[in-house]
């Protein structure tokens, strides 16, 4: 039998006449919710995104199926988390350290440059005053320099300090060398120098050395005079007093030396002890802050445990009651419910 329902014609589909359509461009409808724009950088990325944290329900993993089945009612929360002062403080204190690291490296080539200078000094005429110069007027210079907290004395900086003597050693000698030697000039210029500040016992000597010198000046001077009379040459005679007048000079400034002598080391052991002083204290100033203020939350939680355990003692209290209470109701139709056995019972006998 054949069946109704099947249909033994032929089938028909319908199709284009034209195969391919490549003339044809086809515009697609614009979509707000479809994101076009090529992808960022991952540093922008990350700049975005950083200081983004999820909380509230993905705090209750239990891998049970239950995060997920909360997101699908609640969703979740996005905070935003930034540096706190600590956090800024210890990035700060890494900055500079990373400077002070690059300060370093320039300080050992300019001492380099200086130990050059000294060794070219060593083998040339009056070398020893020019660098007694130079290395007062970096002393002045560095005392003029205004100090700074991040300045701090450390193992490794002791250890270059250390080197550095080292290399001084090396280069002026410890023994006895001939007198063409730099440490000879060096002791020969201690011992002038000595002579000037110790006023009180070799003063007469100095005194006496210098009329002679200017004894000597003015004979040269007379001698010139007369020469140059001789001679017919109208051409006046320069006095040579510079010597004098800077000799005077130096004696008039001889109490100034000793009161310096005597009050730039405690200056300084007294400066670099106030600056330790001073970043000790505030280290301890953060550190104080920061307990109080975990002394201040702890002081607020215990006051919510509090409350909290309030409010866990009053409800079983009252649970309490209630359960008494229905305690009580539950015997009175216990006993109700058991005479009415007992009274079926009987009736059925």
């Amino acid at each position: 039998m054949d069946s109704p329902e099947i249909d033994y014609g032929p089938e028909v589909f319908e199709t284009s006449d034209v195969e391919s359509e490549p003339g044809i461009t086809r515009v697609e409808e614009p979509n707000e919710s479809i994101a076009r724009d090529p992808l960022a950088l991952a540093q922008d990325a990350a700049a975005n995104y950083e200081t983004s944290v999820i909380s509230d329900e993905l705090t209750l993993v239990d891998f049970l199926g239950n995060v997920s089945r909360k997101l699908a009612n609640s969703g979740y929360n996005v905070q935003r988390l930034y540096e706190s002062r600590q956090q800024k403080m210890s990035r700060i204190a890494f900055e500079l350290e990373e400077l002070e690291k690059d300060g370093k490296s320039l300080e050992i080539t300019e001492l380099g440059k200086v130990l050059e200078k000294l060794r070219k000094l060593e083998s040339q005429e009056g070398g020893i005053e020019l660098a007694v110069g130079e290395l007062f007027q970096n002393i002045d210079a560095a005392l003029k320099k205004p100090t700074t907290e991040s300045e701090s004395k450390k193992p490794d900086e002791v250890l270059q300090l250390e080197k550095r003597i080292a290399e001084l050693e090396q280069l002026v000698g410890t023994a006895e060398e001939p007198p063409t030697s730099l440490r000879n000039a060096i002791n020969n210029a201690t011992r002038r120098v000595s002579v000037l500040y110790d006023h009180e016992f070799e003063l007469d000597k100095v005194k006496e050395e210098i009329r002679l010198l200017s004894k000597e000046m003015e004979n040269f001077a007379t001698a010139k005079r007369v020469a140059q009379v001789a001679s017919g040459s109208d051409e006046p005679v320069a006095l040579q007093v510079d010597f004098e007048h800077k000799v005077a000079a130096l004696y008039d400034r001889l109490p100034e030396f000793d009161k310096v002598n005597s009050t730039v080391p405690l200056m300084l052991n007294r400066l670099k002890s106030l600056h330790h002083v001073h970043s000790e204290s505030g280290h301890a100033v953060e550190c104080v802050s920061a307990l109080d203020k975990m002394l201040s939350e702890m002081s607020l939680d215990m006051k919510k445990w509090d409350e909290a355990i309030d409010k866990v003692d009053k409800s079983i209290t009252q649970q309490q009651a209630a359960f008494e209470s229905n305690a009580v109701v539950f015997d009175k139709k216990m006993d109700a419910l058991l005479e009415r056995i007992k009274k079926q019972e009987a009736a059925r006998r």
